[in-house]
């Protein structure tokens, strides 16, 4: 199945420790 979600996870992947690591800066300020 060439044709599946719009995002190829070539381009996703670099963006899950990004994510992670902003939703750690934003639960540490949260405190």
């Amino acid at each position: 199945v060439t044709d599946g979600p719009s995002i190829p996870f070539e381009l996703l992947t670099p963006l899950v420790p990004i994510a992670r690591e902003a939703f750690v800066q934003f639960s540490e300020s949260g405190h």
